[in-house]
């Protein structure tokens, strides 16, 4: 994305593992995988098809032709109605956890700091 110049205005989410692993230890997995299936759909429909023909990364090639189309049709008929459903999930685990887990913020080199994240925990931890 970032080469295609398509980053910077992808509504990407980001999360705060540690705050994950030390609030929420039991949910992680669900957290992770809807993460991931938000952001995939935003790459999804940003990206051209030939990157993801390209990247490799293809775990329906485990199965047969058959299934594979009807995988990739049921992916492309519904990817944009679960991605308010993983956004909303994401959203709500923030709130009643208190972990950062949000649009990721993006800053140029030029931005005073403006909207700037929580500090890590990791940052001057060991000082």
């Amino acid at each position: 994305m970032f080469f295609l110049d398509k980053l910077a205005d992808a509504p990407l989410y980001e999360l705060d593992f540690y705050g994950l692993r030390r609030n929420a230890p039991k949910a992680a997995l669900a957290v992770v995988s809807s993460l991931i299936a938000y952001n995939l759909s935003v790459v999804l429909e940003r990206m051209p098809l030939k990157v993801f023909r390209t990247f490799g990364l293809d775990f329906d090639r485990w199965y047969p032709p058959m299934r594979q189309l009807a995988g990739q049709l049921q992916l492309m008929r519904t990817y944009k109605r679960d991605r308010e459903h993983h956004r909303q999930a994401l959203d709500t685990f923030s709130q009643l956890t208190k972990v950062r887990c949000g649009p990721l913020w993006l800053r140029l080199p030029d931005d005073p700091g403006i909207g700037k994240p929580p500090r890590s925990p990791l940052r001057g931890a060991h000082t």
